[in-house]
């Protein structure tokens, strides 16, 4: 895949994708990051409650690690989404195009939810076959990518059929290189 994507949100996940940027962007993607400037790091927030460290210990600038990334960073929230015109409107009335989008905006607060049905389970079963790091694709999202023209063989690989828990065949991955 080459080209636009916009990371929506400065959850633990994105701050990883930021991090990688220099190595996207030899591979023709560029980031663009929409999000508020701060990310409170909740895996800390007990000890900071507990005064065992300062407010700051758990506190990560977005626009400062951007910048030393490189990547492009708004200081916004989405609110809206243009589906057919593959763009996002933030809540300042930018709009920002994208080839591809993902959404991680962390635990703002509790909600508790169930999500059930064979996505879900075939995702987990992915994710659970994935190493740190790696990005997994199953053949069916490799095939809608190369239906709209985003996939190429220089950015996604083929790994052996993997036999998943819970499926009746072996289920083909692709990795993003």
């Amino acid at each position: 895949m080459t080209g636009s994507v916009v990371l929506v949100g400065a959850g633990h996940a994105h701050l990883e994708v930021i991090r990688r940027a220099p190595t996207l962007r030899s591979a023709g993607i560029e980031l663009t990051v929409v999000a508020p400037r701060w990310f409170r790091y909740s895996g800390l927030a007990s000890p900071v409650a507990a005064g065992l460290l300062p407010p700051s210990a758990n506190t990560i600038d977005v626009a400062a690690l951007a910048r030393r990334c490189g990547v492009a960073h708004h200081e916004a929230t989405v609110d809206a989404i243009d589906l057919p015109g593959r763009r996002l409107r933030s809540d300042d009335g930018a709009w920002h195009p994208y080839t591809a989008v993902s959404f991680n905006v962390g635990s703002v607060s509790r909600r508790e939810f169930t999500a059930i049905g064979d996505t879900i389970n075939l995702a987990k079963r992915v994710q659970e076959n994935a190493a740190p790091g790696q990005i997994m694709l199953t053949r069916a999202t490799y095939e809608t990518l190369a239906r709209s023209g985003d996939a190429t063989t220089a950015n996604l690989r083929p790994c052996a059929a993997v036999q998943l828990k819970g499926r009746q065949q072996a289920t083909e991955l692709y990795e993003v290189i």
